[in-house]
């Protein structure tokens, strides 16, 4: 047996064990085969048609589906259309086929097969999860082609996404890991290029071919510290999963069952999240991690861009970035469960938003400024609001048991509101003098501002927000689902407390010592933290029994 057979072999295995480079679909038949024709139809095609392969039954069925599509994806097909069908999801799928079918393809049907690979996927480039899913892709058509060039050279062009970066696509120092040049993506993206590398680094173990780039350290180191933190009970959440939140098939579930595998083939023993804030500059994210339940916030900047909306996907993502927070505790169905169709977009929890008409800010960097500091597990984070919209600045204090929000020199267009929580839940909410209660979530203190509540029932559909190819269109069925929300109308300020899993009366309170546009700090125990606008921002936090004083 060649070292060609031995991997083709470890393909098969690991294929038929449920690790793939790309997503699973349920059974095809060569009669869909045989109707495919756009590029989006050709890729669900050869991903149906492999996962009838895995089976191991039906393979002249397998056999003619393959003959089928190869009249419109070969060598000689124009590739029009959304390019990454033809030069990543067909060919994976294709040769994943080939691989489960090996001992009954005809030589020349395979020889076939390879070219169209090899004339859309001639050679591993790029960056991030693209680079690695064209790499795992030359990488096994080296192997079924017995080309042992091809197959070095696509170990070797994975060496490229392991350091650091300063900039741009891939993964950074503080676990950051950026797609598309200004968008945090681990959870989409990320997950893409995990999968692809560690599927590629178990297909070569042991063969002449093995990954031993020592800087392969660094993507594990990754995975601890900027990909599991972000996950809660399951759940890969939604700030760093870009625009598809909005696929109506991919959700936070399926996104964190994809992380699992992907893991389980890179990092032996992975550690369990410490509990504790982080703050991901490079990334404009924070998660906050404590027993039961996990805060995170989205943020925008110069440097970060407030949402992706290609290719008909994310169609009202318009705020997600503008100071969005996300609390994941025991209702694992909360944004699971046709949250994005139906949540009001311009009414997103954190955000601050006018009630005049104005223009929805753009999915480009926002302008402003962002960023944060962690201590002894809590933290601070600040975003400066630079409009379209509201502009302002805003800041959210992490601590142990709440997560407090200031804001200071809010202004216009027309009158501004903050949302401090809008829920899907049709549980009891109970309102007091300064606070609120909803059952199975936590309580919430206002500390400047006027609240205001109510509840009611939205409809909406996956197609409202994605009306992208085949694979990630939405369904135009009406889903209704029944929201719980907070605002609070202001002027110049607001503040107010978030207490997962507490009534208010359990709540300790923190004392606000400034909330100005020079400075946003509190006090809670011996624990003082701010956020200093000016003259320059920074996120400053410290442990001292005396509070440093700030004026205008």
């Amino acid at each position: 047996m060649t070292p060609f057979d031995g991997v083709r072999l470890r393909a098969a295995s690991l294929l038929r064990s449920g690790a793939s480079p790309g997503p699973t679909y349920p059974p095809g038949s060569s009669t869909a085969c045989r109707t495919a024709r756009g590029c989006d139809e050709i890729t669900d095609a050869y991903r149906r048609l492999c996962s009838l392969a895995v089976t191991g039954g039906a393979v002249g069925e397998v056999l003619d589906g393959l003959e089928a599509l190869h009249g419109v994806y070969h060598e000689g097909a124009d590739g029009a259309g959304n390019w990454w069908h033809w030069v990543i999801g067909a060919p994976m799928a294709l040769l994943e086929t080939c691989v489960l079918v090996h001992d009954h393809l005809a030589p020349d049907r395979l020889a076939a097969y390879l070219r169209a690979v090899d004339r859309f996927c001639p050679e591993p480039e790029g960056t991030g999860a693209n680079l690695a899913d064209k790499a795992a892709i030359v990488a096994l058509s080296g192997v079924l082609g017995g080309d042992a060039d091809r197959v070095a050279g696509a170990r070797d062009a994975l060496s490229a996404l392991f350091p650091y970066v300063t900039s741009g696509d891939g993964f950074y120092a503080d676990g950051s890991f950026i797609q598309h040049d200004n968008l945090p993506y681990a959870g989409s993206y990320g997950i893409a290029l995990l999968t692809s590398l560690g599927w590629t680094r178990a297909l070569l173990a042991g063969s002449p071919w093995e990954i031993t780039d020592p800087g392969l350290r660094n993507v594990t180191e990754a995975v601890e510290r900027g990909f599991l933190p972000f996950v809660h009970k399951g759940l890969m959440m939604a700030p760093v999963r870009g625009r598809a939140i909005s696929r109506e098939t991919t959700t936070d579930a399926d996104a964190g069952r994809d992380l699992a595998k992907a893991v389980a083939l890179l990092v032996d023993h992975p550690s369990e999240p410490a509990l504790g804030c982080r703050v991901y500059a490079a990334q404009d994210r924070v998660v906050h991690r404590r027993p039961g339940w996990t805060f995170a916030l989205s943020l925008s900047s110069r440097r970060i861009a407030r949402y992706e909306c290609i290719n008909g996907e994310n169609l009202r993502a318009w705020h997600t970035a503008d100071g969005m927070t996300y609390l994941y505790d025991d209702d694992l169905g909360h944004y699971v469960d046709g949250y994005w169709p139906t949540v009001d977009p311009c009414l997103l929890p954190g955000t601050t938003v006018s009630t005049a008409p104005h223009e929805h800010p753009g999915p480009g960097p926002a302008g402003g400024w962002a960023g944060g500091a962690v201590l002894d597990g809590c933290g601070v984070a600040g975003l400066e609001l630079a409009g379209p919209g509201p502009t302002g600045r805003k800041a959210w204090f992490f601590l142990d048991d709440a997560v407090v929000a200031l804001g200071a020199g809010i202004s216009g267009p027309g009158r501004v509101v903050t949302v401090v929580e809008n829920r899907k839940t049709g549980a009891p909410l109970t309102l007091g003098d300064g606070w609120a209660h909803l059952e199975t979530v936590g309580g919430y203190a206002f500390l400047d501002g006027r609240p205001r509540a109510f509840s009611g029932e939205r409809t909406g559909s996956w197609r409202d927000i994605n009306a992208g190819d085949e694979l990630n269109r939405g369904s135009t069925t009406p889903l209704t689902r029944h929201y719980t929300t907070l605002l609070l109308e202001h002027d110049a300020t607001y503040a107010y407390a978030i207490l997962p899993g507490l009534r208010p009366e359990q709540w300790p309170g923190v004392e606000i010592v400034a909330n100005t546009p020079e400075v946003q700090a509190i006090r809670a125990g011996d624990l003082f933290a701010a956020m200093v606008w000016d003259p320059e921002p920074r996120a400053q936090l410290s442990r001292a029994p005396h509070t440093p004083r700030y004026g205008r």
